[in-house]
């Protein structure tokens, strides 16, 4: 009797001792995991950084203005809308004051542009 339960205990000690070493490994594989991961994290933050400075570098007025000068000539500069642009200069700043003044008119009511159109 007692030599079937020493058995039946030691077959119980060594199933745990593989289940415990199971997950040992298993928890050394994860850890080795996540150190990858978070060297992975790190270099794609350093990436990031670097891109974001070139970004910036390239969308500095310096840098477009050079650009814009090698593609489409010294002086010009294109809009968005395709059109040609000009440096402003301080003497094309005027003040409010300097603006003509545009009277208003009141704008046509839609009962007599309809009967207009009659």
């Amino acid at each position: 009797m007692f030599r079937i339960l020493h058995t039946a205990c030691a077959a119980l000690l060594v199933a745990a001792a593989l289940i415990a070493y199971g997950v040992k490994e298993e928890t050394a594989a994860l850890q080795r995991e996540k150190q990858d991961l978070q060297r992975r994290k790190a270099r794609l933050a350093a990436e990031i950084a670097t891109l974001e400075a070139e970004w910036a570098y390239l969308n500095g007025p310096e840098t477009l203005l050079r650009t814009a000068a090698k593609v489409y000539g010294p002086g010009r500069l294109i809009g968005a809308e395709g059109e040609v642009l000009t440096e402003l200069r301080p003497e094309q700043a005027v003040s409010l004051k300097d603006l003509p003044f545009k009277p208003t008119t009141p704008a046509p009511s839609p009962a007599s542009g309809a009967e207009a159109a009659r």
